[in-house]
């Protein structure tokens, strides 16, 4: 299962997200392109806009249909949008899951196991195991989802100054630095601020940049 998603639109992400780009930068723009009414330009827009147009998002969205792009994206939201990029349709719904701090009957729990299933996660915590799909993904842990969803290649040590070469997330960056994905957080010293925990808006460019590695 892993990957067949990503194979099979890595070329229409890569032209949705080319076209969104031209209409932000375009003189003018309408407004009635804005797919979101909190995302009208920026870096991410285009990114936003292709993964919105293939459905990645329904059910995550803000309460009023926002796409609230500096919210810290959730883990439970994490685990919708990395089975959505690797397959065409949800897993069957789940009532219980493994994870004990998983609420039983949310529509996400089948995510969240299949991700646990393929090995993208171990969870966040033992003795009980637990997932904290309320807890905001850091930068660290989007490495760590990304390479293992995408099963990604390791790549040479990245130069960032604040990554520990020991951390379990190291290897990870080093990957998606290498696949393009990342050029970190700012330069002088290079830096990938692993703590930091990533906004909705970066996660959507982080994974369209997955499906369409350098």
């Amino acid at each position: 299962m892993r990957g067949l998603r990503r194979t099979a639109t890595a070329a229409v992400i890569t032209v949705m997200v080319a076209s969104a780009a031209a209409v932000v930068s375009a003189p003018g723009a309408a407004a009635q392109q804005d797919r979101y009414s909190d995302v009208t330009g920026g870096v991410h827009k285009p990114a936003i806009d292709a993964l919105g147009g293939t459905g990645l998002f329904d059910g995550t969205l803000c309460d009023d249909g926002r796409f609230c792009p500096t919210d810290p994206i959730k883990r439970s939201t994490m685990a919708v949008w990395l089975i959505r990029a690797l397959t065409d349709a949800d897993p069957p719904s789940v009532q219980d899951s493994r994870f004990a701090d998983v609420p039983a009957g949310q529509w996400w729990v089948g995510h969240v196991e299949l991700i646990a299933q393929l090995g993208i996660t171990a969870g966040c915590g033992t003795n009980p195991l637990r997932y904290c799909p309320e807890r905001p993904v850091t930068r660290a842990e989007m490495a760590t989802f990304l390479t293992q969803t995408f099963n990604l290649g390791p790549g040479q040590p990245a130069g960032f100054a604040d990554v520990d070469d020991g951390s379990s997330h190291a290897a990870s960056i080093n990957a998606i630095a290498a696949a393009g994905i990342t050029a970190g957080c700012s330069t002088n010293p290079l830096r990938y601020c692993p703590e930091r925990p990533v906004t909705r808006a970066e996660m959507a460019t982080f994974l369209a940049s997955a499906f369409v590695p350098t």
